[in-house]
């Protein structure tokens, strides 16, 4: 018991220093405003200045400003939604109605919030680089009366509408319904100068509620959904956008007239020497070819023309096998690692997409949009990025080693400028310990010296057991900062991307993954603090308090019981890891705040308790049925179904239905 207290203690220590965070990147300011920290490394991309003036926007429900959107948008475009967004938050904020107009309907004498790019944004002389903001960052400016939101593309435009919520009246969103909004009876014009982009340029949210399951989640969360960014392929009825080889040379079709292709000692890879027929117009040229026409005719095919990234990469297979023919053999002999072949295979790839973009003609006879597009395809030859996944079999990157031990770089083994390593470390360890504290940090290093451009797809859930919590909380920043400084342009933190909502404190973590993609070195701590403060109402202080006991028990679980906390572990549920007394405990604890906040009719509030519920009643009827009562355990298991069924928690674990698994287990 002595050891257990004195681990606890030494634990408090640790959470708390943990929790601590970095300096948060803005600091409050002079008149409301915010400036930018320079001593921290990202300030460069957090520029915030912004004066109070002497107008106003809003003044006792009423305002002069009109919201101003381009002409002609469609109703769906991201654009639109970002007016929208603006409206409904400006009007909540102040109790005054801003209308939404189009340019043509713009006044000089009027005055506006201008929101992407509009006729008075350009009269204006406000342009946004995307040089400096990407993809998904944006500017805000203020020129007399008027304020400019803009991005360089539409989701910057997007995320630069929550930008200025966020500075001009602390808009912060965590939930369904839950979030923090200044409510103010004046609001001042301030005079902006804000160019914001995010230190990691694009960040797919891992989890299913602020993704494909909510949209308008993955928007507040300035995320995107992981298929909306790269683009998809399908074959036989299957669509992938990143196990995608076997989609574009599917061996049902080429398998008879090239075998060559296919891979020795696994059916469902390819070779990437053609069996080693370099023959000018031999089977690794006719291979060569062929993938790249069927990329070309994917994005050709593209109504959207949204999409500039695809992967070539590996079929869906969790294995480390590859192919063992002799020139693949000879290949990875010279350079060190099984990559090898991949790398020299898609930077040829790479050079034969792009010469296809470059020479895109229109018809002789085309018509304005048949011409529009092929000018979009002509453009694709300099943008586009082709990634492939360096994942369990291509892992490692190659290299060989001097008479000094020094790793040596092959130039051979350079990635072509568009073709970008998808490094997934499977096997890396997520809790317990900081990123770089891996081995596989050092790969990650290693495929920097070797591309320019680097994606990365990390793991943050249990796959096996949904309601089994991830403790990865102490550690997301370090995994962001390590993402930052080795100049990764694309992260995926994997999470639970199969359920609608998810328990076990994933709400936190898909927040605060949004949050630190955006601004690495935020503080950690406030921003907890403050979405338990937004999740639970009254009960904030409270469930921040079960939380902090969950993760000072669980550095006992990983210091003395060997709780591994891996992405597969579901063993980790046993009795071992989940004493009564431990689960029991936070459970009744929830139980009780959730009645105080109905008392309250914090009713929103009330209802995240539920969703949180879940995991702990899950170890309670698991391991500790017998210990109750048959009405108390009758209690647990209705509301464990009913909170399961409303929060439509629809999956156990990535292979396995809700449905499938409740029934047996509330017998």
């Amino acid at each position: 018991m002595k050891k257990l207290t004195a681990l606890l203690l030494a634990a408090v220590c640790f959470v708390g220093l943990a929790l601590a965070g970095c300096a948060d990147n803005n600091k409050q300011g002079q008149n409301g405003g915010t400036t930018t920290d320079e001593t921290l490394p990202n300030a460069a991309n957090h520029v915030i200045e912004m004066t109070e003036t002497t107008e106003t926007v809003a003044q006792n429900g009423t305002t002069e400003y009109k919201i101003l959107i381009p002409s002609g948008l469609s109703y769906s475009s991201l654009v639109n939604v970002a007016a929208r967004e603006l409206q409904l938050f400006l009007g909540e904020a102040t109790d005054a109605a801003f209308e939404i107009v189009e340019d043509t309907a713009y006044s000089a004498s009027g005055k506006y919030i201008s929101v992407g790019e509009t006729a008075a944004a350009e009269a204006a002389g406000i342009s946004v680089d995307y040089a400096t903001v990407d993809a998904q960052g944006f500017v805000i400016e203020t020129e007399g009366s008027n304020v400019y939101i803009l991005g360089a593309e539409d989701k910057g435009t997007l995320n630069g509408v929550y930008g200025f919520l966020e500075h001009t009246l602390h808009f912060d969103y965590y939930f369904e319904d839950s979030y923090d909004l200044d409510k103010v009876s004046e609001l001042p014009l301030y005079d902006y100068h804000i160019v914001e982009r995010p230190d990691i340029p694009v960040r797919a949210s891992g989890y299913g509620y602020a993704s494909n399951y909510n949209i308008e989640t993955q928007y507040r969360y300035r995320t995107v959904y992981r298929h909306d960014f790269q683009l998809p392929v399908t074959y036989n009825g299957k669509t992938s956008s990143t196990h995608t080889s076997l989609l574009y040379i599917p061996e049902a079709v080429y398998g008879e007239d090239h075998g060559e292709w296919f891979a020795d000692g696994i059916a469902t890879q390819l070779c990437f020497t053609a069996h080693g027929d370099y023959e000018e117009g031999g089977e690794y040229d006719q291979l060569v070819e062929t993938a790249a026409q069927a990329l070309y005719d994917n994005f050709d095919a593209d109504e959207t023309e949204s999409y500039y990234v695809a992967s070539f990469s590996l079929e869906d297979q969790d294995g480390t096998s590859w192919c063992t023919c002799d020139a693949c053999k000879a290949v990875i002999d010279e350079y060190g690692a099984q990559s090898a072949t991949l790398i020299l295979f898609i930077n040829d790839l790479a050079e034969c997409l792009k010469a296809k973009f470059a020479n895109t003609q229109a018809e002789e006879n085309a018509t304005e949009a048949e011409q529009a597009h092929a000018e979009h395809m002509r453009g694709l030859a300099d943008r586009f990025i082709l990634t492939t996944l360096v994942y369990r079999a291509t892992e490692q990157a190659p290299y060989t080693t001097d008479a000094n031990g020094n790793k040596v770089f092959s130039e051979d083994m350079k990635l072509h400028p568009q073709v970008a390593p998808f490094f997934a470390p499977f096997f890396a360890r997520y809790t317990g310990r900081t990123f770089d504290e891996n081995g596989e940090y050092v790969t990650l290093t290693d495929w920097g010296e070797l591309s320019e451009t680097l994606f990365f797809w990390t793991y943050d859930t249990v796959f096996s057991n949904s309601m089994l919590p991830f403790y990865s909380y102490n550690y997301l920043q370090r995994l962001y900062q390590i993402a930052y400084e080795e100049k990764v342009y694309y992260h995926y933190n994997q999470a639970q991307y199969f359920n609608r909502n998810s328990t076990a404190w994933a709400v936190l973590g898909g927040y605060l993954n949004a949050k630190l993609g955006w601004n690495c070195y935020a503080d950690v701590a406030e921003l907890t603090e403050k979405f338990f403060n937004g999740m639970y109402g009254s009960e904030g202080g409270e469930m921040y308090d079960i939380f902090r006991s969950y993760l000072l028990y669980n550095n006992y679980q990983v210091k003395e019981l060997n709780y591994s906390g891996g992405i597969g572990t579901g063993g980790d549920n046993s009795a071992k890891f989940w004493p009564r007394a431990f689960v029991y405990g936070m459970t009744e604890r929830m139980y009780a705040a959730r009645v105080r906040l109905l008392e309250k009719g914090e009713m929103t509030a009330a209802n995240n308790i539920e969703l949180e519920l879940v995991s702990p009643l899950y170890f309670l009827i698991l391991h500790y049925s017998s210990t109750f009562d048959t009405q108390t355990l009758n209690g647990y298991k209705n509301d464990y179904r009913a909170f399961v069924d409303k929060w439509e928690i629809n999956y156990f674990s990535e292979s396995q239905t809700m449905s499938s698994f409740i029934d047996g287990f509330l017998q």
